[in-house]
């Protein structure tokens, strides 16, 4: 069974960055140039993911038998930042589950859409749970992203 809650110790978001670490190589990498990938991993780091907490955000993480095997983190109120599922756990409802639970919260808070700058591997996820492209792919200092949103009202 897996248990969704909020992840705030150092200790937690230094494993949330491992699995980021983990899935984004699996998935994500071969999608962006050299440059990218430095890009990402000198702006996401286990402080970064703990600052998530006090910069209008917060970090979820799925965990099973008290292994973590999913995350996702909101900043800004309603941008989500971060949303990885271990590549064993991915396609069970997981990535489901947590996104239900940054939304309703988002949305709790008064926000009426959430925005996110998909990375080219992660657009069907996003457009399965009701995102919209709101602009082509883009690239920054080598990051390859699609501007989407979900209204909320």
């Amino acid at each position: 069974m897996v248990k969704i809650r909020r992840i705030v110790s150092h200790s937690a978001c230094c494993d949330a960055f491992s699995l980021v670490k983990k899935v984004f190589n699996l998935f994500v990498a071969s999608d962006y140039s050299s440059e990218g990938v430095e890009t990402f991993f000198r702006l996401v780091t286990a402080d970064y993911i703990e600052s998530l907490n006090s910069r209008n955000g917060f970090v979820y993480g799925a965990f099973s038998d008290e292994h973590l095997v999913g995350i996702i983190a909101v900043r800004d109120r309603n941008y989500i930042s971060l949303f990885f599922i271990d590549s064993d756990f991915q396609g069970i409802g997981i990535g489901g589950k947590l996104f239900e639970i940054a939304r309703k919260e988002i949305a709790g808070n008064g926000e009426i859409a959430i925005n996110v700058h998909s990375s080219p591997f992660a657009v069907p996820v996003y457009e399965a749970l009701g995102f919209e492209k709101t602009d082509i792919e883009l690239c920054e200092a080598g990051v390859r992203y699609t501007p989407m949103q979900l209204k909320l009202v």
